[in-house]
């Protein structure tokens, strides 16, 4: 017949520290990947945001180009104009 085997009562305390220590873990890996996660949302969009300032800077300065281009054409012509 084969006896139960019971721990002895020196190792319970033993035993107990290290299932806080797991489930601590546990909670703190829980924790670093909901860190990690949102990190990860805010670079990405800090990301776009900075794409959408770059396009709308560089449709400002296409704009200014354009309107720089037309007016240097016009006084092209009015003073071609003049000297006709």
């Amino acid at each position: 017949m084969r006896e139960h085997y019971s721990e002895p009562s020196s190792i319970k305390p033993y035993l107990m520290l290290v299932m806080k220590m797991k489930t601590s873990l546990k909670n703190l890996f829980k924790f670093g990947k909901m860190l990690y996660d949102g990190l990860v949302k805010v670079l990405v969009s800090l990301l776009l945001g900075l794409l959408m300032f770059v396009i709308l800077l560089a449709l400002i300065i296409s704009k200014f180009v354009l309107l720089l281009g037309n007016l240097l054409m016009t006084q092209t012509t009015q003073s071609s104009r003049e000297r006709d």
